[in-house]
């Protein structure tokens, strides 16, 4: 039986990833809003995720080449800054969800979805370096996509969105991994070998968004003991898990 091609599972990889973020929205089935400590701690968990794939991409790109890695680093950190301004809610932890601005949970949608594009790259790149990374970071970024997911239906909800609204609009928020994803693994095949400048580019941007904004926003919702405690051990699980598994 012929073996599928990389851009294959790519696709399947990536696109069950952001499939996966509908999941998020099920705590609102019963309740039409849930606990701010609830999305604390799902953003928590959600940071620990990325804290633990930028820590592995970061390193695996310094171990190709420092300053390609470097360099891609602080143009992940450009782009992430420049969503930011774009999009008008640098302070995203700072707004109330019942805010009285009808735009904000379009403009959170928008800089999710730009976001995205840098966990997309993540899967694209992680591919490129061998089938069992890519598919690992893919489901660490599933897993992430729950939480970050349950985050946004929190900020969409006072718009009077369905569970199917919701959960169709935290895909599509997604769909930007997926295109990333195939543009990422055609670039490092096709353009010589921008594979480390891509590694940093993705990592940077992460972390990056993790330390202004996830993590931010779950300290402004939970226990501060409970957040660090979570995203630490979730980080530190994620690495492990790639040390024993990959």
């Amino acid at each position: 039986m012929e073996e599928p091609s990389p851009f294959t599972v790519v696709l399947l990889a990536s696109s069950l990833a952001a499939a996966v973020s509908a999941l998020g929205v099920l705590p609102f089935r019963r309740h039409g809003e849930i606990e701010g400590a609830w999305t604390g701690i799902a953003q928590a968990l959600a940071s620990g995720f990325m804290l633990g794939i930028g820590y592995l991409l970061l390193f695996k790109g310094l171990a190709l080449a420092t300053l390609p890695a470097i360099a891609g680093s602080l143009l992940g950190i450009g782009y992430t800054v420049s969503v930011q301004g774009l999009v008008g809610i640098r302070d995203l932890h700072r707004v109330s969800p019942r805010s009285d601005d009808p735009s904000l949970g379009y403009r959170a949608l928008l800089q999710g979805t730009l976001h995205s594009a840098s966990e997309g790259i993540a899967i694209g790149v992680s591919m490129a370096l061998s089938l069992e990374l890519g598919l690992f970071m893919a489901g660490a970024l599933a897993l992430h996509n729950i939480g970050e997911s349950m985050a946004l239906a929190q900020v969409l909800q006072p718009n009077r969105l369905s569970l199917p609204q919701l959960g169709a609009l935290a895909v599509m928020s997604k769909t930007s991994q997926v295109l990333l994803a195939l543009l990422a693994l055609a670039l490092v095949g096709n353009l010589g070998d921008p594979l480390t400048l891509m590694l940093g580019f993705a990592a940077g941007s992460l972390l990056y968004l993790v330390l202004t904004e996830l993590l931010p926003a779950a300290y402004q919702s939970a226990p501060s003991k409970l957040v660090a405690a979570s995203a630490s051990l979730t980080a530190a699980a994620v690495v492990l898990l790639e040390e024993v598994l990959i």
